[in-house]
């Protein structure tokens, strides 16, 4: 009878976990911050790690904030041929738009991180705007790594307390989306096939 490799017991939850993590991932581009909150509560329960939680979370925000600028960047080649955009936005004033942005980049990506509603303007810009891709590749990167581990590691420290703040300000729609990335996640670890 061969002998069986021992595999220590680390990796196969962690195996068990790669469906888990990959939808919360996809989640984060529904949702970054249900995604995050969701996320903490379920390491405050202890049914996820909290690196791993929090690594899933950072690569699909990462990867949204990518998207974002690249569809800004595909977006300005048919956007600039249009005869109403181009009657507001000379060329020159985006010139100026692009230099400006340019110059402040890593400012604007970390505000727009931090503040509600800004990110997706503002990435935009900065594809539209055709700002340096690799340098701004590395502001989102850093400004994820340092937002996503707070909202994260705050919601597992509040735990439940989180979601009740949020039902108390009256945000069903957003509870909603919790609670259907919840449900997903839960599906996801209960029915998926086991690995042995």
């Amino acid at each position: 009878m061969p002998a069986r490799a021992v595999r220590p017991p680390g990796i196969l939850a962690a195996v068990r976990m790669i469906p888990q993590l990959f939808l919360i991932a996809l989640a984060t581009l529904v949702s970054e911050d249900l995604t995050c909150i969701g996320t903490g509560v379920l390491i405050a329960r202890g049914e996820i790690g909290s690196v791993e939680g929090t690594l899933a979370c950072l690569v699909g925000i990462f990867v949204g904030d990518l998207l974002l600028y690249a569809t800004g960047r595909i977006a300005s080649y048919s956007a600039l041929r249009w005869a109403l955009f181009a009657r507001f936005l000379s060329r020159h004033k985006l010139d100026q738009a692009a230099e400006w942005f340019a110059e402040r980049g890593l400012t604007v990506v970390f505000l727009s991180r931090f503040t509600p509603g800004l990110r997706l303007p503002a990435y935009v810009a900065a594809g539209i705007l055709r700002t340096r891709f690799w340098a701004f590749t590395g502001y989102f990167l850093i400004a994820a790594s340092v937002w996503t581990p707070l909202l994260v590691f705050g919601t597992a420290l509040l735990g439940e307390q989180a979601l009740r703040a949020f039902v108390s300000r009256g945000l069903l729609p957003s509870i909603a989306v919790f609670v259907a990335t919840t449900l997903l996640l839960r599906f996801a670890k209960s029915y998926l096939p086991k690995l042995r």
